[in-house]
């Protein structure tokens, strides 16, 4: 006899079901610890992607492709990341996730920034900043701030650079993301450097690397260290500089941080120079060089040919030092040449323009909303105005003005005395006969033209109805309003 295994289809859809959840959470796990414990996140990303590619999890597979983007971005591998956000990009724009749309062009503006390619970078990132806006990814949108700090720092434009980087420390401490706060920080005080305020500068970046060192940030932590450096080379404090720049050296070689190591490589070899070390100056330049042109890290590789160009004139070797300086020139126009800072500026303004449209629009639909919402009041006015006015007549017409006035203003029970007044009760004689001679109609014709004069003599001799039933009507005067002549 055969044995027949068959799979519980219910059974399978739950095991898919538990499966994405499951990668959903490393995902966001690892997005949430990525920048205060890199390891754990790397650890989680792998087994997220790993899941969600057995699984065939596309919305999985996406965002786990940011996080490996974002990792490759740290180690300067930036081509490979770019790939990865494409493919992630595809997926989300496919599932219409705005969240997930927002966060790939903002790691792939930072990933064309880190190669040099300035315009493609800063549109991609102010994409990112604008869905982030919409899809109220408050943590990207304070990231797309900071980034654009640094753009705008790189490209010497420090006011735009201030701007950005309060904007992102203004949303770091209301998220209570310290992190954020500390490279916030760190670019402020870099923006001093830039327009000559060390004081202000060491303030910014001793408050930076303060709560760096509270959260044990080893990335955030070195950045401070090495900026600080900075500040003390522009007081020709070499000694302390040199200090702080080999901290800074140890720690990015240790998490493996290429970008960084290039910079305090670079920034090393131009101290050498200063104190006229033109051995250790090349061999620190020449290292920084080397790692430049592995990750084609184009805006630190044009800086460090300038920086060669001037050792090598100095000692002398023309041939190599106009080598270098050709190299430098040809790669600062690939960089920031005029049709890239055209570019820019375009880009910004085109944004900026963008923005205020979409400003415009929101405030057009509020005001469209708003005079819909106040056509409605008007009408429930109107209809509680009109409500208010046959209440009011229904009150007039069962007791006297002066009892339904008292009853409007709040007063609840009203009960009074009079000693004298004089009430009249007046009968049609022959009532009975009449009606059974007469029809209903006519009956009713009769009553109300004999009880509206009535109505009228009421008024004129200022006597006051108090009802009427049937063929009787009902009269007072002396109240409620007393009177010496009411019996007359």
């Amino acid at each position: 006899m055969m044995d027949v295994h068959t799979s519980d289809p219910e059974h399978t859809t739950t095991e898919q079901s538990h499966g994405e959840r499951y990668v959903d959470s490393l995902n966001e796990e690892a997005w949430k610890i990525r920048n205060n414990d890199i390891e754990r996140a790397a650890l989680l990303t792998d087994e997220s992607s790993t899941l969600a590619h057995r699984l065939g999890y596309q919305r999985g597979i996406a965002y786990s492709n940011l996080m490996l983007a974002l990792r490759e971005n740290f180690q300067g591998k930036y081509e490979s990341a770019l790939h990865r956000l494409f493919e992630a990009l595809v997926l989300f724009e496919y599932t219409h996730d705005k969240r997930g749309c927002g966060r790939a062009y903002f790691l792939m503006g930072y990933g064309y920034w880190g190669t040099g390619e300035y315009d493609e970078g800063l549109a991609y990132m102010l994409k990112g900043l604008d869905i982030a806006q919409s899809a109220d990814d408050s943590e990207v949108v304070m990231w797309c701030y900071y980034s654009l700090g640094v753009f705008y720092f790189d490209l010497n434009d420090f006011q735009q650079s201030l701007e950005h980087y309060e904007k992102s420390l203004l949303l770091a401490r209301n998220l209570d993301n310290q992190f954020a706060e500390a490279r916030a920080l760190n670019g402020i005080g870099n923006v001093c450097i830039g327009i000559g305020e060390s004081t202000r500068a060491l303030q910014y970046l001793q408050e930076s690397l303060n709560i760096a060192q509270t959260l044990g940030n080893q990335a955030a932590i070195v950045r401070a260290l090495h900026d600080m450096a900075a500040v003390y080379v522009t007081s020709g404090d070499l000694s302390d500089a040199l200090h702080l720049y080999e901290q800074s050296l140890e720690i990015r070689e240790h998490i493996q941080q290429k970008q960084g190591i290039i910079s305090t490589l670079l920034d090393l070899g131009k101290l050498y120079v200063r104190q006229h070390q033109t051995e250790k100056a090349l061999e620190y330049l020449n290292r920084s060089l080397a790692i430049a042109e592995e990750i084609n890290a184009r805006p630190k590789l044009f800086r460090i040919h300038l920086v060669l160009s001037e050792v090598y004139e100095e000692t002398g070797n023309i041939p190599r030092a106009l080598w270098h300086y050709k190299t430098y020139s040809r790669v600062k126009d690939q960089v920031s040449g005029d049709e890239h800072n055209t570019r820019y500026k375009n880009l910004r303004t085109a944004f900026q323009a963008a923005k205020s449209q979409q400003e415009a629009e929101i405030i057009r639909l509020r005001n469209v909303e708003l005079a819909e919402v106040n056509a409605q009041l008007h009408q429930a006015y109107k209809m509680v105005e009109k409500e208010r006015t046959r209440s009011e007549q229904l009150l007039l017409n069962i007791l006297p003005s002066k009892i339904a006035e008292r009853l409007k203003s709040g007063e609840r029970l009203i009960a009074e005395k009079f000693d004298c007044v004089t009430v009249m009760f007046i009968d049609l004689v022959k009532f009975t006969e009449l009606s059974s001679e007469n029809s209903a109609e006519e009956v009713v014709q009769m009553l109300n033209w004999i009880f509206s004069k009535f109505d009228g003599l009421s008024e004129h001799f200022g006597l006051e109805k108090i009802k009427t039933i049937g063929d009787s009507y009902m009269v007072a005067s002396g109240l409620p309003t007393p009177r010496e002549d009411h019996a007359k």
